[in-house]
């Protein structure tokens, strides 16, 4: 056989090979990233049926989710994107300071590991009464919360929430 046709074929082959290679890696760090992505899901719970009344976030993805900016909207108008400063506004601008509830607390670069759940707005059922739930009920429904969040490769997700008539139980 020509030495000439030989080296060709090397090369050839070579070349398929480091063109397998290189897409071989493409498609191992794809799959690298889906198996970390974080998925933020609200939960919500009005009846109590499910132990609680009121939002829950939870981290229901395969990776940590790091915060980014958690926001806090009321009529549509961003109070605040600190924690602390948006709720304190929030509980003013929709009446809850007479009521108990207990709300979650994101700062930015905070972590919420696979499966792990966060308060957001929760009312304590102990002192509850049929008047303290309708200002519940009445102040969550001009609500809107935002989350934005990465993985640990640095892709950006949003996750909101905003009181519908269709949340079920």
């Amino acid at each position: 056989m020509d030495p000439l046709i030989i080296s060709i074929i090397a090369i050839v082959v070579s070349f398929s090979a480091l063109i397998v290679t290189i897409w071989e890696s493409i498609e191992i760090r794809r799959n690298n990233r889906l198996t970390v992505i974080p998925k933020l899901t609200f939960i919500t719970s009005l009846s109590g049926i499910e132990h609680f009344i009121g939002i829950q976030v939870k981290n229901n993805g395969f990776g940590l989710a790091i915060i980014k900016k958690f926001s806090i909207f009321v009529d549509e108008k961003l109070l605040s994107t600190e924690s602390n400063a948006g709720w304190n506004k929030a509980f003013t601008k929709l009446g809850l300071k007479k009521i108990e509830v207990v709300w979650g607390e994101w700062e930015p670069n905070d972590a919420s590991g696979v499966g792990n759940i966060q308060n957001i707005l929760i009312i304590n059922e102990s002192v509850l009464t049929p008047e303290k739930r309708k200002i519940f009920m009445s102040a969550i429904k001009r609500l809107k919360i935002s989350i934005e969040y990465e993985s640990i490769y640095g892709e950006c997700f949003l996750s909101e929430w905003k009181y519908s008539e269709n949340i079920a139980d």
